[in-house]
């Protein structure tokens, strides 16, 4: 028949277990994108546990966070979601559970504490905001992150 698929092109069975080649070009695009996630990890996994140590009043040790963010990483592929809830959750509901927790680290009142106190350090929140929103996670960080610094070198 014209046009049906042939065998050859349909691997059939299991693939067979090797070590993949990989190009020196694969393994820079790797390692560009892998430093931006541990960039974000190690950030936002800071971030919270201050807030967190802040609103609770208690002292936070960040070598012990980042080995038991690396530990749940590796047992944990969806952090409290096993396979089967993941196929029939919708993706709105874990949308909602992600804003929900989001929206409780936000204070308002801390924000405006700052821009009435350090209008500078307000003006690089706002940037790093609306560089993130705009732009995405890591160029929006890499603005802030220089945006700060031109901010720090400016001040000293």
């Amino acid at each position: 028949m014209a046009g049906s698929p042939s065998s050859a092109t349909c691997p059939q069975g299991l693939p067979t277990f090797g070590i993949p080649d990989v190009g020196l070009t694969d393994l820079t695009a790797l390692a560009a994108g892998a430093a931006g996630v541990a960039l974000v990890a190690f950030a936002d996994t800071s971030i919270l546990s201050r807030t967190f140590s802040l609103r609770g009043r208690y002292e936070v040790d960040q070598n012990q966070e980042l080995v038991a963010l690396g530990v749940a990483n590796g047992f944990t592929p969806v952090p409290g979601l096993p396979g089967e809830q993941q196929r029939v959750l919708p993706a709105a509901t874990l949308a909602a559970v992600v804003i929900a927790g989001a929206l409780s680290l936000v204070e308002i009142h801390g924000v405006a504490r700052l821009a009435r106190t350090r209008p500078s350090e307000f003006a690089v929140s706002l940037v790093a905001f609306v560089g993130v929103a705009v732009l995405g996670v890591l160029p929006g960080i890499g603005l802030a992150v220089g945006v700060a610094l031109i901010s720090f070198i400016r001040g000293a």
